[in-house]
Order: C-alpha cells, then sequence, then structure tokens
C-alpha cells in the first residue's frame, strides 16, 4: 500500500497530499491528530508553508494537525521515516523538489521516491530567477554563457546545499551553456559539477553581497 504524501515540489509545484488509500475511503476519516512530517528545520519556508496549509485543513476536517520537523540529509531522513510509517492516512510528508532529484545523489534511500508515495494535491508554484552579482558584466543569458565561453574558470556560484533544484538548474544550464571542450567555464561549490565552482553552503544573498559569488538561483 503507498504512504501518503504531503508533496510540496518546489521546482515546478507544491502538491500537498490527504489521506492513504485505506482510510480515505472512511467516512469517519480523520478520528485522530494527523501528523505532517517536514524534511527541513522549523521556521524555513517549507515548515512555514506547512502550518498554513494544516491549519486550514484542521478546520476542514475539523482534526489537528501536528507538524513535525525531521531535518537532514536534504530531506531524506523525514522522508525514509514516512516511507516505513503505517500506511493509514495519519502520517503525511511535505516534500521539495529535492524528493524527485535525491535518487540521483544517493545510492540507498531505504525507500523508492516514486512506488512509496502517492502526490495528491497541488499547493502553489516557485520560480526561479537567474541572478549575478553587479560585478559581473553580463545583463542578459547570452551575455553570461558568453563570459563563461570566454574566461573558464572564473565565474563562481553559490547554492544552498547539494540536490536542491538551484544547484541542479545551475548544473544543467552550465553544462548545456559549455561545450565538452570548454568544461570548467563556471565552477560551484558544495555541489561540485565539470561546470561550476560551488563556494558555500550559505544562502546564495550572503556570498554575493560578499563578492564571493558570480551567479546564483534565488526565489
Amino acid at each position: 500500500m503507498r504512504r501518503l504524501v504531503a508533496a510540496l515540489l518546489w521546482a515546478g509545484a507544491l502538491i500537498c497530499g490527504a489521506a492513504g488509500p485505506s482510510r480515505a475511503q472512511d467516512a469517519a476519516f480523520p478520528t485522530r491528530p494527523i501528523r505532517v512530517i517536514v524534511p527541513y528545520p522549523a521556521g524555513g519556508l517549507v515548515d512555514l508553508v506547512t502550518h498554513v496549509v494544516t491549519d486550514r485543513m484542521a478546520q476542514k476536517l475539523g482534526q489537528q494537525f501536528i507538524v513535525e520537523s525531521r531535518a537532514g540529509a536534504n530531506g531524506t531522513i523525514a522522508t525514509a521515516y514516512v516511507a516505513h510509517a503505517d500506511a493509514d492516512g495519519y502520517t503525511l510528508l511535505m516534500i521539495t523538489d529535492s524528493h524527485g532529484v535525491n535518487p540521483l545523489f544517493y545510492k540507498d534511500l531505504g525507500y523508492d521516491s516514486i512506488k512509496d508515495f502517492a502526490p495528491i494535491g497541488l499547493i502553489g508554484k516557485s520560480p526561479l530567477a537567474l541572478t549575478v552579482h553587479v560585478s559581473v558584466p553580463a545583463r542578459t543569458v547570452a551575455e553570461l554563457i558568453a563570459l563563461a565561453r570566454a574566461s573558464p574558470g572564473t565565474l563562481t556560484y553559490g547554492s544552498i546545499g547539494v540536490g536542491i533544484g538551484q544547484a541542479a538548474s545551475i548544473t544543467v544550464a552550465t553544462s548545456r551553456a559549455t561545450s565538452s571542450r570548454k568544461r570548467g567555464a563556471i565552477t560551484s561549490t558544495p555541489v561540485g559539477r565539470p561546470s561550476v565552482t560551488p563556494v558555500g553552503t550559505a544562502t546564495p544573498g550572503t556570498p554575493i553581497s560578499a563578492n564571493a559569488v558570480s551567479v546564483a538561483w534565488t526565489r
């Protein structure tokens, strides 16, 4: 039986899941409080959105929703916890786009990102904006690509962690923008990819203002 997921899918859409198959067909559901597991720290954007959504759900269903943060390992700790919980609709999960890319970064997750979960509700969308430091002489994507090709290794980008939407997006963008002969055009930390140099795990805005990062994706 597939677990129920309250899924928050950042890169494209925010998705919310409701009850599991066995309870969704029960007219009395829910008969007790429902836990919603958030795979990121309390007080963050995902946590805040979860509280807003669950407050409305509690009013609608007449039952308490308990939000619980289980941060770590890019969301895989919380996801594994929910994957092994009873599939009765009383343990939900909020996920981001990392849910889809984690299988590419981790060999053994202990769960199947597709088979073990059932996303069932759209919450919203969150676009990404490509930004550069004011010192970078590029004001269009075409100019940025040309600059990266002309001066390989001189540009850097920042991201807040491995496997997140921003890191994956910049990696794909730079790999497509640079030819196979010009690998290393943009460098990145902490997501070391052929064409990018990451320089830290702080939020993109901080290193950019400190002249440490050339490029970053922001929301």
